[in-house]
């Protein structure tokens, strides 16, 4: 059944393996850039994010967790394995952390920013939705491939 939360194609016309795929990769590109970028801010030693340090460790961590999460969906994915379950687990969870920052993150703009806030909001939410999408994708990809597995072991 073809809904909002079991899509049958990733953005209404790619399909599930192709658009679960896709994901993955871009979320490699995303993690090891982000990773990058935390890495450098914290080793530049700013003033302006000495108020923050202790968030961009967080952030790199998390980071470098998505970048894990990313390669072990990749291997699962072209593997074609039962792993394919946990890592619709693990991206889950992932998505659920980075939604809750990029709350956070909405919260600090509107409290803190002079500059930009609704281009910062904007990005944010939009990436809540992406995200969210992502994590449906990826669970329908998961399911449609338990349930092919498990029709080819009946017959």
């Amino acid at each position: 059944m073809v809904s909002i939360l079991k899509p049958a194609n990733c953005f209404g016309c790619i399909p599930l393996r192709a658009g679960a795929i896709s994901i993955t990769i871009l979320s490699l590109i995303l993690t090891i850039g982000s990773t990058i970028l935390f890495s450098l801010i914290i080793k530049n030693k700013s003033h302006h994010f000495q108020n923050i340090i202790y968030l961009l460790y967080v952030c790199l961590i998390i980071s470098i967790l998505g970048l894990l999460v990313a390669i072990f969906g990749l291997v699962a994915i072209f593997a074609k394995t039962e792993y394919l379950k946990f890592y619709n687990i693990c991206f889950r969870i992932f998505a659920i952390i980075a939604i809750l920052l990029d709350i956070g993150g909405i919260i600090l703009v509107a409290l803190y920013f002079k500059h930009d806030v609704v281009f910062w909001i904007v990005a944010f939410v939009v990436d809540i939705i992406v995200l969210t999408h992502f994590a449906l994708v990826i669970n329908s990809f998961s399911d449609d491939h338990r349930r092919h597995h498990i029709y080819d072991e009946e017959n």
